[in-house]
């Protein structure tokens, strides 16, 4: 009994849930519901993945399980194309107990990445100011329409390069490049005029100048700095980036002028026989050495005891070798001389050398008692004597000169040496007689042998005497007593014997020589006796001159 009681309560309890099923079933208000995750819509770039959000659904009723409960949800993309621009339907559904429900999500696969631009760079590439840019290149792609280089569009402006490209979705992508001006090319200087440019010394550099070219900057002439220094030249110029253009001229001094040869004084001169020539001199200016008067050479001699016409010559030679000249002219003339005159025939010169010593005054007394003029041709052998050379002129007689020493080896040494010694014994004797005497006699006569160890001399100073103005006198008649004969007598006889040969006679005797002297008395009275006249030597007196032989 109980256990059916239990059954019946059992199976009444199963039928009462089961009417409570069915009620709440038919009049609940059940449902499916599907929540979308995210959006009911979504944009899917192109290439890109889709990742679904997915859904939720819930089995609920109006009245209970009001919060529902989970259940499965299944979608459907199978027509979502990700490679193809379109719009596309995701479909939810979920089932539950009969009941079904469905929910769909747009999807929309759209073109939004714009293209890209890739821009190539060449290393250091750079563009001068002046050129148009050269494209280094480029290229585009679009993830979609693929290549677009063609389809890119580019412009210059302002140094910036705008690369601008849009795909068939109209998206734009614009790239910009600045374009890298420069000029590393340094201006080009060309030089005007010689290279290397030769210069006188002594002379301003005359810069001939040059020319400054730039690629980018054009003429840069005026921009040229110059410096000078050691022998160069050099031309700067920068551009107006930088660049330095340098060009060097080298200079050259260079001496192709001569020296300018300066005469002091005058160019012609005049002075007479014997006058001591003070040359004047010159100066030599050389425009690249200075003054140079120093290193100036003279050639040509004036002879100043010699009547002629002389040229100096100046030659200056500068360090380059060039030769500056100038030249003077120097005219010695002869002195006045007179012209011989014939005194007549018989007529006897009685002449002394050697004198005066102590043997003159008996001399001067035989000859001052027969009243006969004599010639006294003297030296300053004994010096002692020398008054009397005054007291012999007083008494009417001629004075010559011979010489000051007798030395023959220092007379005759040089022209000089001779005038030297005559221009000694020419003082000694205006000294004494108050006048200057043109006659003379050379040592040994103009024919003399003991000058030949100085060749040529004799024939240079009879020349020179006259020029001078001298007159010279040899003789014709010998005595003898210069060493042939100590004797009186034979003194005598070579004279008279030698005056008898002569109309016009030139006796040469020495008063020094006692023996000579005591045979004039007997030469007087003879040639009284015999119709001679006895004079003294004047200038224009016969010189019996002498062959001369050296």
């Amino acid at each position: 009994m109980n256990r059916k009681k239990a059954l019946l309560l059992a199976v009444g309890g199963a039928l009462l849930i089961c009417l409570c099923l069915a009620l709440a079933y038919f009049l609940g208000g059940w449902q499916v519901q599907i929540r979308l995750r995210g959006e009911d819509s979504a944009v899917l770039s192109y290439g890109d993945s889709y990742r679904d959000e997915g859904a939720e659904a819930v089995f609920c009723g109006k009245f209970i399980l009001k919060d529902g409960i989970s259940i499965p949800v299944q979608y459907d993309d199978s027509g979502l194309s990700e490679e193809r621009l379109g719009s596309y339907e995701v479909v939810y559904t979920a089932d539950f107990l009969g009941f079904h429900s469905t929910r769909s999500r747009q999807v929309q696969v759209v073109d939004d990445t714009p293209p890209e631009i890739t821009l190539e760079y060449i290393e250091d590439y750079y563009t001068r100011p002046i050129d148009v840019y050269k494209e280094e290149g480029f290229s585009a792609w679009d993830n979609y329409d693929g290549n677009l280089t063609v389809a890119v569009e580019h412009r210059e402006e302002n140094g910036i390069v705008s690369y601008t490209v849009s795909d068939s979705s109209g998206n734009v992508t614009m790239v910009q490049r600045e374009i890298v001006h420069d000029d590393r090319e340094p201006p080009v200087i060309t030089l005007q005029g010689d290279n290397p440019l030769q210069v006188e010394k002594g002379e301003a550099v005359q810069d001939p100048g040059a020319i400054a070219t730039d690629d980018c900057d054009g003429n840069l002439t005026d921009a040229i700095v110059t410096a000078q220094e050691d022998g160069q030249i050099t031309y700067t110029v920068t551009d107006s980036y930088g660049n330095v253009g340098t060009c060097v001229r080298t200079v050259e001094y260079v001496d192709t002028l001569p020296p300018v040869v300066t005469l002091n004084g005058d160019g012609e001169m005049w002075m007479k026989a014997g006058e001591a020539f003070a040359d004047p001199g010159c100066t030599a200016i050389d425009q690249g050495d200075g003054d140079i008067t120093a290193q100036v050479s003279v050639s040509g001699t004036v002879e100043r005891y010699h009547a002629g016409v002389y040229t100096l010559t100046y030659t200056a030679v500068d360090q380059a070798g060039n030769v500056g000249v100038a030249s003077r002219v120097v005219h010695v003339e002869p002195r006045p001389q007179a012209d011989v005159v014939n005194p007549g025939d018989k007529v006897v010169y009685l002449t002394f050398d050697d004198g005066p010593g102590p043997y003159t005054q008996r001399l001067l007394d035989v000859l001052a008692a027969y009243n006969v003029k004599a010639t006294f041709f003297v030296t300053n052998a004994n010096p002692s004597y020398r008054y009397l050379i005054g007291a012999a002129a007083e008494a009417g007689h001629t004075i010559g000169i011979h010489t000051y020493s007798h030395n023959y080896s220092t007379i005759y040494a040089s022209e000089d040496a001779y005038f030297d010694d005559l221009n000694r014994m020419s003082e000694i004797v205006a000294a004494q007689t108050g006048s200057e005497t043109k006659l003379i006699r050379f040592p040994g006569g103009s024919s003399n042998l003991v000058s030949r160890f100085n060749p040529g001399i004799m024939t240079a100073l009879t020349q020179a005497v006259e020029d001078m103005g001298y007159q010279y006198f040899d003789w014709n008649v010998t005595s003898g007593d210069a060493g042939e004969t100590t004797s009186t007598e034979v003194v005598a006889q070579n004279v008279i014997s030698g005056i008898r040969q002569h109309s016009v006679s030139v006796v040469l005797q020495h008063d020094i020589k006692s023996f000579s002297v005591d045979a004039v008395e007997e030469i007087i009275a003879w040639g009284i006796e015999n119709g001679y006249t006895f004079l003294p030597l004047d200038e224009t007196s016969p010189t019996a001159h002498h062959k001369v032989n050296n």
